[in-house]
């Protein structure tokens, strides 16, 4: 991803070109999600491209907070000279990008009920005001106590960014 990530590339052409390295002679099958974005600090806009990642949320300080679309693309590695696209999306100065593993959403229950979408999305909109370190902070909590005793199934990852 590195060595794709030149400062001229755009999302789209940084995650084609790291497909078309994961794809050949890929055998095995395997595959990654992710999410790339530029975030130009001076305005807010992010160019992003997604590759099979779970949808980010933008929390607005103005507006609802709500999923975007990230317009359904594939994960990386699956098929062999895909073309990712660059999209835009707009932040307003407090609103908040907050991004996470399917580890979330995916999280079981002892009753092996998934935590969900629905449910990250309602304990994003209830903590919206929160620090983005705070945010990060009460999913996790709801999170646990949603697993409660249950192992892990899988990684938990999120970061809010803030922009200011």
């Amino acid at each position: 991803f590195k060595s794709m990530a030149m400062p001229d590339r755009e999302p789209g052409d940084i995650l084609s070109r790291l497909n078309t390295d994961l794809a050949e002679n890929n055998d095995a099958c395997m595959f990654v999600t992710l999410f790339c974005g530029i975030l130009d600090i001076r305005t807010g806009e992010i160019r992003f491209a997604n590759a099979g990642h779970n949808p980010p949320i933008q929390i607005r300080t103005l507006a609802d907070v709500a999923y975007f679309d990230t317009f359904n693309e594939p994960a990386a590695g699956i098929l062999e000279g895909f073309d990712y696209a660059t999209y835009t999306l707009q932040l307003a100065p407090g609103d908040i990008l907050y991004l996470y593993t399917d580890g979330v959403t995916e999280a079981m229950s002892p009753a092996n009920a998934l935590y969900s979408e629905s449910r990250l999305l309602r304990e994003v909109t209830m903590n919206r005001a929160q620090s983005p370190a705070g945010l990060i902070s009460c999913v996790l909590d709801d999170v646990r106590t949603h697993v409660a005793e249950a192992e892990p199934s899988d990684d938990i990852t999120m970061l809010a960014l803030r922009f200011n």
